[in-house]
């Protein structure tokens, strides 16, 4: 007879919270402070590759023996990758405040104005007592078809009445004894019912980002945006990028739903927040629209990402999807539509789309390349003519994923950095600079400009390697890695030194190298030799030093750019137009299929052009 055998459990105690928490044996230490809503950096997704999960555990013995990864990070007893560490005992758990995701990115957050409205939903107030003073003989019509007239009447238009929930509370007392407020929408006809007048009618536009997630709460009869809010994506805890987050959908027989439940409750804690801020009850939002990379956007929708992990990298749906809110969870009226925009191609999706509708770039004459740089790199160029798109893994180097002392751009970032060529010694600018708050690491605008400058002053040759022949905090890592200090141990928050090594060097050369391949092969494929225009959007775009990007490569100094624009939120302006205005809806979904979408790693030139861009050029050209 088969016994099972049941696991048995350990206290873990966690510094400087004084948490004590139940652990499985087996469990890692990660695992288990995730299962008590306590969340760490883990930029690899748990594969113990970026170093970033550092815990100090006594006693050390009370866990599994150190992987290779963990050997080659840490010399000292104790440290640890929370990632990696499995209980094997009773353990107390030091777990740095830096080391925490309690420190958001800088929101997206940014987007104001008004807005041309028309928009696919419209409120109508009706009087119940009408009908029965009109039926009070021989009714010839039911109360269903006279809501239904009086609506058709208000609207101008044919008006449904399918949902069920709509029905049921039409047929409650309630709605024959007075007025009620209904909310119809052009597709789905009466979405929502309400007792009394509410005239208000506001709706919610949506970026997920593979980082951050932003919402813009919008006026429907005004135009405008009322108020603003952003996160850190709370699914980064499975990865940095996308791919991290599909095969853990993939891996985990309940992936796909914690996914899932975190984006969604992270739009439903945002909306919360909006609602506060512009004194709103969740009772007026009558429509949400959503855009995303394909990934973000078919988690939201509740479809599995599965297909977006292996070629063909083909995504479940193309086109534009509409959904109820009680469909996605969202928390709002059950019938209240949530349209997601159109995507491209498995990497080329609602977000990039969102900018070109915001910039109407299909509209001009001009040559215009889009490069919406974040997670990953999203690049379109055209004019009224065509337009050309394509998607480039430039992302995790740029927002600090595959950085030794990479990080987001939050509290303690250094976001921009110059270095002197008489003594190289290094200025640093930090996010949140003040005297206590130290810096902590590099996000990706400081990435680029320390580079940038490294090549400037001839500490990186153009290969990529570090000289060997300079003075100053140029050496050796303890495990044999070159590197640069840039801040020393005893000036950092975290007491340890913030270098550039050579490895994050060379990932600077892949990202750079993949994103100029990118705009090479487009214009290649296009016949576009000459851009008259490019326009820099995205979480990392915005924020770069257009000039140390030209110094690195990022932006190809040989090639004749024209004038450079910046649009901070591009996607998020796309959806607020889009959710605004029923008639931009129509122009994307028009031309989401004409767009001709390049996909790099089947393009037969692309292995020679990306080796060729990986260099960095030289200082005279």
């Amino acid at each position: 007879m088969t016994q099972n055998k049941t696991k048995r459990r350990y206290r873990l105690t966690l510094l400087p919270m004084g948490i004590i928490l139940q652990a499985d044996e087996g469990r890692t230490v990660m695992e288990v402070l995730a299962g008590s809503g306590i969340t760490m950096r883990s930029d690899c997704g748990g594969e113990g590759k970026c170093g970033k999960c550092i815990i100090s555990v006594q006693p050390a013995a009370n866990l599994s023996p150190p992987m290779e990864s963990e050997i080659r990070l840490f010399e000292a007893n104790g440290t640890r990758l929370a990632c990696q560490a499995r209980i094997l005992g009773d353990i107390t758990v030091s777990m740095p405040a830096w080391g925490q995701e309690g420190d958001p990115v800088l929101p997206k957050s940014d987007v104001s104005g008004n807005f041309s409205v028309a928009p696919a939903v419209k409120r109508i107030s009706i009087d119940g007592t009408r009908y029965r003073a009109l039926s009070s003989g021989d009714p010839a019509e039911d109360f269903y078809d006279w809501i239904q007239r009086e609506a058709e009447s208000a609207c101008g238009r044919p008006v449904s009445i399918e949902d069920a929930e709509v029905q049921r509370r039409l047929s409650a007392p309630v709605a024959g004894k007075g007025q009620s407020t209904l909310v119809s929408h052009d597709l789905f006809g009466l979405t929502t019912v309400f007792e009394g007048v509410r005239s208000r009618s506001t709706g919610l536009a949506v970026d997920i980002g593979t980082t951050s997630i932003a919402v813009y709460l919008c006026d429907f009869h005004t135009g405008e945006i009322l108020a603003t809010a952003g996160m850190l994506n709370p699914q980064h805890r499975f990865g940095e990028d996308v791919m991290s987050r599909i095969a853990y959908a993939s891996r985990e027989h309940d992936g796909l739903a914690q996914l899932n439940s975190l984006v969604v409750r992270g739009v439903n804690s945002l909306l919360g927040v909006c609602l506060e801020k512009a004194g709103i009850d969740r009772k007026d939002v009558d429509e949400i629209t959503v855009v995303g990379n394909p990934t973000m956007q078919q988690i939201f929708a509740g479809f599995h990402p599965h297909n977006l992990g292996a070629a063909p990298f083909t995504p479940f749906r193309r086109s534009a999807i509409n959904m109820r809110a009680a469909d996605v969870g969202c928390d709002l009226n059950p019938g209240t539509n949530v349209y997601l925009f159109p995507v491209v191609s498995g990497f080329i999706g609602g977000d990039i789309l969102g900018g070109v509708l915001s910039d109407r770039t299909y509209e001009r004459d001009e040559t215009t390349l889009i490069m919406d740089i974040g997670t990953n790199g999203e690049l379109v160029l055209g004019n009224r003519s065509g337009l050309w798109a394509t998607s480039c893994a430039t992302g995790p180097a740029l927002e600090g994923a595959h950085i030794s002392c990479g990080m987001r751009a939050s509290n303690g970032a250094i976001y921009a950095a110059s270095i002197d060529p008489s003594d190289l010694c290094v200025t640093c600018h930090v996010f949140g600079e003040n005297e206590r708050n130290l810096a902590r690491g590099i996000c990706g605008s400081g990435l680029i400009d320390i580079v940038a400058a490294m090549l400037q002053t001839g500490i990186i040759l153009p290969s990529g390697a570090l000289r060997s022949d300079l003075p100053g905090g140029i050496g050796s890592a303890p495990d044999g890695t070159r590197r640069m200090v840039i801040v020393p141990a005893d000036k950092s928050v975290t007491g340890r030194e913030i270098s550039i090594t050579a490895r994050d060097i060379r990932q600077v050369q892949l990202a750079k190298a993949a994103l100029a391949s990118g705009i090479e092969l487009l214009k290649r494929r296009s016949g576009i030799m000459q851009i008259e225009r490019v326009v820099l959007t995205g979480a990392f775009g915005t924020s770069f030093n257009p000039e140390s990007a030209s110094i690195v490569g990022i932006l190809p100094r040989k090639t004749a750019f024209g004038r450079m624009e910046v649009i901070p939120n591009a996607a998020g302006l796309g959806a607020v137009r889009a959710l605004l205005n029923k008639n931009r809806r129509q122009e994307i979904e028009t031309l989401y299929h004409k767009i001709e979408a390049l996909e790099l790693a089947a393009d037969p030139d692309f292995s020679t052009t990306f080796v060729e861009m990986i260099p960095f050029p030289e200082p005279s050209e």
